[in-house]
């Protein structure tokens, strides 16, 4: 019925079972099927922050502060953010307060290039959020991509630092199901979504773009299995968690980072990870609990489309000629690992 060579895959949900599905039936039907599907999901979408304006609102106006966390490990979620992207950096923000497990400290990295006028070029409703935890900073220098986790890392060198993004919302157990992985492995980095390197038949390390993992993949049934590997690269995108004394030294040489990878963050960190010796764990139920909402892509398609028209492998390449022994550690963990990770129901 849905056509041929599908397999059930074991770990995913039931809405990603059915998009599966959907997408093996012939591409007429499919044509027939998703006329009514845009209007309806545009309605779904206004509907939905309709509610979280709601939402949102309400939690502000309570003058009673969000409990600060007094237990064990302290926790530092990090993000930044630039004018362009304050319209809506509020939901972002809210989805991080109302987490079961709160941080220690929410900070919101901006710039003083960006924000001359420092508070006063930051709107009321994301200056609120200070009475619930956020902690506004801003700083000379302007690293990009890599102002959510360079300068908390510049000051806070001992904590636990959890990465978030500027334009999604999160799950309200995304920290807690961080922190409860790194107690159980606190050696390792933690986060919700990884690109796998692949290696091609003659075991050469694949480039970027032919890894697997991602959102993308997860459509598709092709998802991954939670494990730690120095062949998971984190996508920062979903919340990551950095132990302290995670990554290497250099993670905090803006020269080196801005030449050789200045719109990707996410790659000089795997890299930074590696040369740590640091393997990056892909958290238990990760798919399950994959409810990490995108609300906007303002600002970040002009960074896709630079780096989906070879940004992504100048940058890969830039890496492997300035740090040639990643070849190495990545070739000795395919090696050792051969499949881990990776679905035994793959097509």
């Amino acid at each position: 019925m849905w056509g041929g060579g599908y397999k059930k895959p074991n770990n995913l949900t039931f809405p990603q079972r059915l998009l599966k599905r959907f997408r093996a039936l012939p591409k007429p039907l499919k044509i027939i099927l998703k006329i009514p599907y845009y209007p309806i999901r545009y309605l779904r979408h206004k509907i939905r922050f309709l509610l979280l304006d709601y939402e949102v609102r309400k939690f502000l106006s309570h003058k009673q502060s969000t409990p600060i966390n007094k237990d064990e490990p302290y926790v530092i979620v990090s993000l930044s953010s630039y004018p362009e992207r304050f319209y809506q950096l509020h939901y972002t923000l809210y989805s991080i307060c109302r987490q079961t497990y709160k941080p220690h400290k929410i900070i919101l990295n901006l710039t003083k290039e960006e924000c001359p006028n420092l508070l006063d070029d930051v709107p009321n409703n994301i200056l609120l959020f200070r009475e619930h935890g956020l902690e506004i900073s801003f700083s000379k220098q302007n690293f990009r991509s890599y102002n959510k986790i360079i300068h908390t890392l510049q000051n806070y060198k001992d904590s636990i630092i959890i990465t978030c993004d500027d334009d999604h919302t999160y799950p309200p157990d995304l920290i807690e199901n961080l922190v409860q992985s790194y107690k159980k492995f606190p050696q390792d980095i933690h986060c919700h979504n990884v690109a796998k390197a692949t290696f091609s038949p003659e075991n050469k390390l694949n480039d970027f773009l032919q890894w697997k993992g991602g959102y993308t993949d997860v459509l598709h049934g092709d998802s991954l299995l939670p494990h730690a590997s120095y062949l998971n690269s984190p996508l920062g995108f979903s919340g990551v968690l950095y132990p302290p004394n995670s990554l290497h030294k250099d993670v905090l040489d803006s020269e080196k980072f801005l030449s050789l990878a200045p719109t990707n963050d996410d790659l000089w960190l795997w890299v930074m990870a590696l040369l740590q010796g640091t393997k990056i764990r892909l958290i238990e139920n990760w798919n399950k609990n994959y409810h990490i909402t995108l609300w906007s892509s303002q600002g970040k398609q002009s960074l896709w489309r630079h780096n989906t028209n070879g940004g992504y492998l100048r940058d890969y390449h830039n890496l492997l000629r300035a740090y040639p022994e990643i070849i190495t550690i990545t070739s000795q963990a395919h090696k050792q690992e051969g499949d881990l990770g990776f679905n035994n129901a793959r097509s």
